[in-house]
């Protein structure tokens, strides 16, 4: 009869996942068909990387190509920008299932996995991904994947083939993207080493030869790829991370006066991450569960989350820079939200199946046991139905106007030679229709450069649009072209050869500035 239930139970497990990916998918999907363009900043990196796969075999930009190769076979049987839409709301929706495996062993539960599911599928941050950061999706899956593959291989090291999945997990994270095998790092190691100290003996000379192996092989494929893989360049990124200006609602973005709530993700984290460390504290000092206590590593990794959580949500977090760890780390506060709900619901199912212990008898704790899992079963589904279906903020969106002027600029620049773009949207957009390669930042000769400046960078009636009004009038120069065809000045391409006299008709301060070309 136990045996039925628990079949039954996983049956039912089973079809809520699959419940909540197929909602999650069709409200991404309908998400980024709100425009027949890419959506965000990077929308349009996706499909030139799809496209150069597809056409070359090979990345356009050096990435980590795993999200880009697991994305091709849906652009090749529809499009690159289809493929990349559609491997986006693939991937947001998918980390239900690595989200519940890791759950459910951090609560102990079925019902705490399905929490952690909820939590990290409905999240804004999750959404944010979707739509602007496709590969990070990948990678928030594959880590948790790979975490879940480790906590699993731990339990019981003598199966070779949760060895050996553990293993492809971590290489997974490590091919998606460096926040994936940096998480897996951040949450694994604790959990590994907690897992070896407890063993002692020949677990522990494996559990170091394991981790000096991991290590080794972490720096050489960094130091061979920076570009691709998690290296030692990255630990600059930690400089300054934790010391910027305090903000109490801790918002994922701050540029100028534009700002990036997200929906308060990050101190929400911090909060439900702080309960659920007192809930672990209060278990462990008054045994209140009828539960046997955790295995060591999965009390390593859970504190690991939980402190990143707590991290998270620190006022003086400095996420000013777009490119920051800062900004990046609170995209993702959801993994550990997700964890602190799977550690809260299984301390409470297990709470109150302990208190049916003490005041029913068997028949009754059975019925206790039935209600509180209808009970927070209809919690979660309240969560779901309350969840964003969409953003409402932090999404860029190409203009039809704008897309016209950028298909202009095919027959205008020469083959080989470099726009220089002041935003990167821009640039990847630039990229994707004229077919030219672009930068951000000086990076060529000036007899090989040109400069792509739009509106927002030029301004109206300012010293740059004087200097441009001039330029074209001075017929000893290559004048500046516009390709906008709302606005003379709505996109403006520069020869090199015309630079430096624009530069010489401003006044200091703006010539300062173009100088050093602050591209967005």
């Amino acid at each position: 009869m136990r045996g039925l239930a628990m079949r039954h139970a996983a049956a039912l497990t089973a079809l809520l996942l699959l419940g909540l990916f197929a909602r999650s998918f069709y409200l991404r999907w309908q998400m980024l068909l709100a425009s027949p363009y890419p959506l965000g900043v990077d929308g349009y990196f996706y499909p030139i990387q799809l496209r150069a796969l597809l056409e070359q075999g090979q990345l356009a930009y050096p990435a980590s190509p795993l999200a880009f190769w697991l994305m091709a076979p849906l652009a090749a049987a529809t499009d690159p920008i289809t493929g990349a839409k559609l491997g986006a709301a693939l991937a947001g929706a998918a980390v239900v299932w690595p989200a519940y495996a890791l759950g459910a062993r951090l609560g102990q539960r079925r019902v705490a996995g399905l929490a952690a599911a909820v939590v990290a599928v409905s999240s804004t941050g999750s959404l944010m991904l979707t739509v602007d950061f496709v590969k990070n999706s990948f990678g928030v899956c594959a880590g948790l994947a790979a975490l879940a593959a480790l906590l699993a291989a731990l339990e019981r090291p003598s199966s070779r083939w949760r060895l050996a999945l553990a293993a492809l997990a971590f290489a997974a994270a490590l091919a998606t993207h460096k926040m994936a095998a940096g998480l897996v790092l951040l949450a694994g190691l604790p959990a590994l080493i907690a897992w070896a100290w407890q063993r002692g003996g020949r677990a522990l000379r494996v559990g170091g030869a394991a981790l000096a192996l991991g290590v080794v092989g972490l720096v050489v494929a960094g130091a061979l790829a920076p570009a691709r893989f998690l290296s030692l360049a990255q630990l600059d990124l930690l400089r300054g991370v934790v010391t910027g200006t305090w903000r109490w609602d801790a918002p994922a973005l701050v540029v100028g006066t534009y700002q990036l709530p997200l929906d308060g993700e990050a101190w929400k984290a911090g909060l439900a991450c702080a309960l659920a460390a007192v809930a672990l504290l209060g278990a462990s000092r008054w045994g209140a569960t009828r539960e046997p206590r955790p295995r060591p590593e999965v009390t390593a990794l859970t504190w690991a989350l939980l402190g990143l959580g707590l991290l998270l949500a620190w006022p003086a977090l400095a996420v000013e820079d777009p490119q920051g760890l800062g900004f990046r780390l609170r995209l993702v506060a959801f993994v550990p939200m997700a964890a602190a709900a799977a550690v809260l619901v299984g301390q409470g199912a297990a709470l109150g199946l302990a208190l049916g212990d003490r005041w029913a008898a068997s028949a009754g704790q059975a019925a206790a046991g039935a209600v509180l899992l209808v009970l927070l079963v209809l919690g979660l589904g309240l969560w779901v139905a309350r969840a964003p279906a969409r953003l409402t903020r932090g999404v860029v969106y190409a203009h039809p106007a704008m897309i016209a002027a950028v298909r202009g600029l095919a027959s205008a620049v020469p083959r080989g030679e470099l726009v220089l773009v002041s935003e990167r949207h821009l640039a990847f957009m630039v990229t994707w229709y004229a077919r030219v390669d672009t930068a951000v930042h000086p990076a060529r000769p000036p007899r090989h450069r040109w400069r792509l400046m739009p509106l927002a960078f030029i301004g109206e009636r300012t010293p740059m649009a004087r200097a441009l009004a001039a330029a074209r009038r001075n017929p000893a120069l290559p004048p500046p072209r516009g390709f906008h065809a709302m606005h003379r000045d709505g996109l403006v391409l520069v020869s090199e050869d015309t630079w430096p006299w624009i530069l010489e008709q401003l006044p200091p301060a703006a010539r300062r500035y173009y100088e050093e070309w602050r591209s967005l």
